[in-house]
């Protein structure tokens, strides 16, 4: 899996190629994303528990999609996923996607897990459920009373 001195490095190299001096790189406990940027702060963040998951290369795409909100926050002034962030991620060299592809993607253990009665999918969730969740793979576009995901306490 990913150690911290390899992101590390790969910050360092991307730092400097990208002109981000007075920026920070910082290593969270984040449960419920693999990385932020809060370009005001100037800090890039990176969830050590996914990196104790997942391969270099899923960190590594996640590390160079912060990098490329501080680059379009630079040089626009703006943050989110529009198609200009797009245009820097792909200059950076990311998936210019919002979220990362579940695909291969190990997500820490939850205090909640969800599971779809209809095609098996677990799902993660780090806080109290308050409300009803159908299956994304099940009804991808909008909520479907059909796949409600049964929600279970995970045992630690």
């Amino acid at each position: 899996m990913t150690t911290r001195e390899e992101i590390k490095g790969e910050w360092l190299l991307q730092r400097e190629k990208w002109g981000l001096a007075g920026w920070e790189l910082k290593l969270s406990r984040q449960r419920r994303h693999l990385g932020y940027c809060k370009p005001v702060r100037r800090t890039i963040s990176v969830s050590l528990l996914y990196m104790e998951r997942n391969p270099f290369h899923i960190m590594k795409d996640t590390l160079l999609h912060e990098i490329a909100h501080a680059v379009h926050f630079i040089e626009s002034g703006n943050t989110g996923h529009n198609n200009d962030w797009k245009e820097v991620a792909r200059r950076v060299g990311c998936t210019p996607v919002r979220c990362a592809s579940l695909e291969g993607l190990r997500v820490p253990e939850g205090k909640y897990a969800g599971v779809c009665r209809s095609c098996g999918k677990t799902v993660q969730f780090y806080r109290q459920i308050r409300r009803s969740y159908s299956c994304s793979a099940c009804s991808p576009k909008r909520y479907d009373p059909r796949f409600i995901l049964e929600i279970t306490k995970n045992n630690f």
